[in-house]
């Protein structure tokens, strides 16, 4: 009876070993896109399965193997992988992947205010997806003296500094913004040439 039921506990054992050998797991590559490229390669990295079933979170899914996924929009997307063996067995997997919006910035490299009212103004432009109340721009001249500032992006240095006309030259600048999709606070630095 006592071999019996050592039999019967290693029997168990191997079962219970059999059950857990399945493991569904999987990276994905990158973990965060911008919306230019919403393109994300998943790599499946599960142990003793025979089938595999993705939903990408977007309504979407695949049976590959090692799935690639394009998403249309911007968002969070929870990606599922269903590992599966031949008896039915299935283990499964989770990952947050993310597409963001993509900030894109431009800042001329000179500007003329002369008064002709064109290109009288140095300010960037900025797409969509920064935080306007967390934003500063930063203008200084060639001896690291700041000149100009504002927390207002749509005003911009007019050429002056305290009420005279700035020379003709070389200024730095600084922008710095708060991304609106992940929080992030990015920099950017430059110089510009004032032209009269």
């Amino acid at each position: 009876m006592l071999q019996l039921l050592k039999d019967v506990v290693q029997i168990l054992q191997l079962l219970i070993l059999f059950v857990n050998d399945l493991t569904a797991s999987f990276t994905a590559n990158p973990e965060v896109q911008p919306i230019s490229n919403p393109t994300f390669e998943f790599n499946n990295t599960s142990q003793n399965a025979t089938s595999f079933e993705w939903f990408f979170g977007d309504n979407t899914g695949s049976d590959f193997n090692h799935p690639e996924h394009t998403y249309d929009s911007i968002g969070s997307y929870l990606v599922t992988l269903v590992a599966s063996t031949q008896d039915g067995c299935t283990d499964t997997a989770y990952q947050t992947i993310t597409v963001q919006n993509e900030v894109i910035v431009y800042v001329p490299n000179s500007f003329t205010p002369d008064g002709d009212g064109m290109n009288d103004e140095f300010l960037p432009i900025i797409s969509s997806g920064y935080d306007p109340s967390n934003i500063s721009f930063l203008i200084y001249n060639r001896w690291g003296e700041l000149i100009f500032s504002t927390k207002n992006i749509e005003a911009g240095w007019d050429g002056t500094y305290k009420g005279n006309v700035a020379q003709n030259g070389t200024y730095y600048w600084l922008l710095r913004f708060k991304s609106s999709s992940n929080n992030e606070i990015l920099v950017f630095t430059g110089h510009v040439n004032l032209i009269r």
